[in-house]
């Protein structure tokens, strides 16, 4: 994506492995500007994630082995494995042959739905179900919720969008709590092969919160409790 052609939507660009990829010549000024966000979140200086992403991009031949090496040493360990930011069917495809099963933020929904076609696990991001929609402009968590098109909501490295996402989702009227509660516990459990957790059964870990959700309120989180031990508690006097 870094190398990514300006004139190519990042929702559209072609299969990463493909030689004819549109890619922005890392020469001109254009490429040392596109780096500046990037290397600001580094904290390094702009000279030093350039040469960075070229000397990636050189070593771009090596990607095809990598890539097998890594799919059958997963597949031999049974571990679950994703694709990420699948922008072409030929993408979702060339993954899961290798065995990732599990779509991670398809760009559009045309990958989305040849993934739901293929019976692939589909992920979208909880902050976009917080925020309403992709902060990339790609299609939104909550679109595709009510389309059938997404199993699992992920923090996507922000935690309380888990349980903002779906009250942000309740509140817009895509669906009841006990309709999106699967979203963040029984199907990430289901594609991750953790088939002993995930919903609240006899002979399951009894992984629990106490949600205080108000009609019309924000959720709180009283207490947690983890393989049955209690490992958080906010509970008022009384509880």
């Amino acid at each position: 994506m870094a190398m990514l052609h300006p004139s190519t939507p990042l929702q559209e660009r072609p299969f990463d492995l493909d030689p004819a990829f549109p890619a922005v010549d890392p020469e001109t000024p254009a490429f040392a500007e596109k780096m500046a966000e990037r290397a600001k979140r580094a904290k390094i200086p702009v000279s030093n994630m350039v040469a960075l992403v070229r000397n990636m991009w050189d070593r771009r031949p090596q990607v095809p082995a990598a890539i097998e090496e890594v799919a059958t040493l997963g597949q031999a360990a049974g571990a679950p494995m994703l694709s990420h930011d699948d922008s072409q069917i030929e993408t979702r495809d060339f993954f899961r042959v290798r065995g990732a099963r599990i779509s991670e933020f398809p760009m559009n929904k045309r990958v989305a739905r040849a993934a739901r076609e293929a019976d692939d696990f589909i992920v979208f991001g909880a902050p976009n179900a917080t925020r309403g929609g992709s902060h990339i402009a790609s299609i939104g968590a909550a679109d595709m919720i009510r389309e059938g098109l997404c199993d699992i909501l992920a923090s996507d490295y922000y935690y309380p969008a888990m349980l903002l996402g779906l009250a942000r989702l309740k509140a817009d009227g895509v669906a009841p709590v006990h309709a999106l509660w699967p979203l963040v516990s029984g199907n990430p459990a289901r594609a991750s092969g953790l088939f002993d957790r995930g919903v609240i059964e006899v002979g399951k870990r009894a992984d629990l919160i106490l949600v205080d959700w108000p009609e019309g309120g924000a959720p709180v989180i009283r207490r947690t409790w983890a393989a049955g031990r209690e490992a958080y508690c906010a509970a008022p006097m009384g509880w």
